[in-house]
């Protein structure tokens, strides 16, 4: 029974070399506007929203206060500092 070598096709590669014409320089990069809104969004129409009516807020009353006592003579000392803002 004879052999069949069989030999693997070979590939021929294209070796590709960018033109030094069309090579990109660091000042010729576009970059995106990271500020600038999603490309194809449109401009919305806007509708006037009305805010409901709210009741302006209390004037905060500061302070703090200072408490210190025994419930008896015996009695370990309770008490502390309350801040209010």
């Amino acid at each position: 029974m004879p052999q069949n070598s069989v030999q693997p096709h070979r590939t021929k590669a294209k070796i590709v070399k960018p033109d030094a014409s069309k090579a990109a320089s660091p000042g010729h990069i576009a970059f995106s506007n990271p500020y600038a809104p999603p490309v194809g969004a449109g401009k919305l129409k806007s509708t006037d929203f009305t805010l409901p009516e709210r009741p302006l807020p209390a004037d905060p009353q500061g302070g703090f206060s200072i408490t210190a006592g025994r419930e008896s003579p015996d009695a370990p000392m309770t008490g502390g500092l309350k801040f209010r803002f």
